[in-house]
């Protein structure tokens, strides 16, 4: 049974149409109408929509946009309690900043005063300055940007490894980006993109090497953020804390890389080697252009 997937005039642009289908291995035909309209069709229906997206093109309508599987997957996972927790507390600390006293906020939340060391500060058992960093943002872009990745992110990981793991993971990778970010630049810096960063490349490596987990990003959707790395590492959109999204990265990567070979049936030792490779390079990388071209 032939399928109809589009309706037009002239012969000419009708046969082109054809033809590209042909390119592309479908066999598609055209007849004209007693009206004098002209219909094209397909014979399989698994066709039919690849057909109907050509036809737009050709008559100079945009093509059907459809949103990737993963996308509308992640739509399915419930919004976590723990995610949800960490997002009230940054969105209350943000409100908290821009109605009261901001400097009081940041003197108590961010790694280390001006007039005292980190060391110092430790000393006095002020060990939540390693976490807290990570609270704290500058602006609504700031966190409107942190929050909703963290939202999509975060439930992604609670729902799959749950809440122990994810918390065990935003402790690790907030840590680490905030000492690596505070060792090289001192301590004026504060948001979640490093954790954010954290989450992005463990769902990135776990999927990778374990290609039957269950949820994963778009493509583009990682693209996107290591573009966006990228673009800040440069300097073009002014002081960005560049090596905490480096040492988030770096952390979700190496353990997106252990969970998804622990799950995996089988993988390649050398693509291990590779995206342990990539993971260093993001922090040799950060430090050489931050050192180089950015001080």
């Amino acid at each position: 049974m032939p399928y109809l997937f589009g309706q037009l005039q002239d012969e000419k642009t009708a046969a082109l149409i054809c033809k590209r289908l042909g390119d592309r291995g479908i066999t598609a035909q055209y007849t004209r109408a007693n009206d004098g309209s002209i219909g094209l069709f397909v014979d399989k229906e698994e066709e039919f929509v690849l057909a109907h997206d050509i036809y737009r093109v050709s008559v100079g309508m945009p093509p059907k946009f459809e949103i990737p599987k993963e996308t509308i997957e992640m739509a399915k996972i419930p919004f976590g309690l723990l995610t949800k927790g960490i997002i009230l507390v940054c969105v209350s600390i943000s409100i908290l900043m821009w109605i009261g006293d901001a400097s009081v906020i940041r003197s108590t939340l961010l790694i280390s005063k001006y007039t005292q060391g980190l060391d110092e500060i430790l000393n006095e058992g002020q060990w939540w300055r390693l976490f807290t960093p990570a609270l704290v943002h500058f602006g609504i872009m700031h966190i409107l940007f942190n929050m909703l990745w963290f939202k999509s992110l975060g439930s992604m990981i609670e729902f799959t490894r749950g809440k122990y793991f994810f918390a065990g993971l935003i402790l690790v990778s907030a840590v680490f980006s905030n000492l690596f970010q505070w060792w090289f630049k001192g301590p004026s810096f504060g948001g979640m993109s490093g954790v954010v960063y954290s989450l992005l490349g463990f769902i990135w490596m776990v999927k990778t090497f374990n290609p039957k987990e269950e949820f994963s990003l778009p493509k583009q959707d990682v693209y996107m953020m290591i573009g966006w790395f990228v673009l800040c590492l440069t300097g073009l959109l002014g002081p960005i804390a560049n090596f905490a999204h480096a040492g988030g990265l770096f952390v979700g990567m190496v353990a997106g890389i252990f969970c998804g070979i622990q799950s995996s049936e089988e993988y390649r030792i050398v693509d291990v080697l590779k995206y342990v490779s990539a993971s260093i390079v993001v922090i040799i990388g950060t430090i050489f252009v931050e050192l180089t071209f950015n001080l």
